[in-house]
């Protein structure tokens, strides 16, 4: 019998949160001030301010997402007012602002590219200048009946670090078949 009147009780209060939530118009964001009102400029204005004062490609790129969502629902609820007027404004600026951010999601794809493949050089570089080193080292420090114990030891790791290094060649031309088929050059 408790259960019963839990259940119940239960039901009830949810009963009219879910008809409320009915009733509320759905939005992606909440629109704002709309085109129609004489201060929508302001609207507009404080985007660009904020979008100025955003740092970093990523930031700015979904800032730009959401101002975008932002002119979807600017439509919608202009379009359940019956204004018409706006529609070919909202869509134009949704486009710019999503292309945008598509350009601003793409320079930081490439640019991380470009920064693997710096930091790829560098690496093997090092790599080479620490063999070298290592080798000069072992040979002027360990006893002379021991050098060719050395060549051999620093050959089997050069020869290592050539199958790193062919390995890295196969993932670049990994990256380029890649870039390739996504018609980046």
């Amino acid at each position: 019998m408790k259960k019963i009147v839990v259940v119940l009780i239960l039901v009830s209060f949810l009963l009219p949160t879910a008809s409320l939530m009915a009733q509320e118009p759905k939005y992606l964001v909440r629109p704002g001030i709309l085109p129609d009102s004489k201060i929508y400029w302001l609207d507009v204005l404080g985007e660009e301010v904020r979008y100025f004062l955003t740092f970093g490609k990523i930031q700015k790129a979904d800032y730009k997402m959401k101002v975008a969502e932002e002119r979807l629902s600017e439509l919608k609820a202009l379009y359940e007012e019956g204004v018409e007027e706006y529609t070919d404004l909202l869509l134009t600026n949704y486009e710019k602002d999503i292309l945008e951010a598509q350009n601003l999601y793409a320079e930081v794809k490439f640019s991380s590219i470009e920064k693997v493949e710096e930091l790829q050089n560098y690496t093997e570089d090092q790599i080479l200048l620490n063999e070298g080193d290592v080798k000069s080292y072992l040979i002027d420090t360990v006893p002379e009946k021991y050098t060719g114990s050395v060549n051999n030891t620093v050959g089997a790791v050069g020869f290592g670090f050539n199958k790193l290094l062919q390995h890295l060649e196969q993932k670049n031309k990994d990256i380029e078949v890649k870039r390739g088929s996504l018609g980046v050059e």
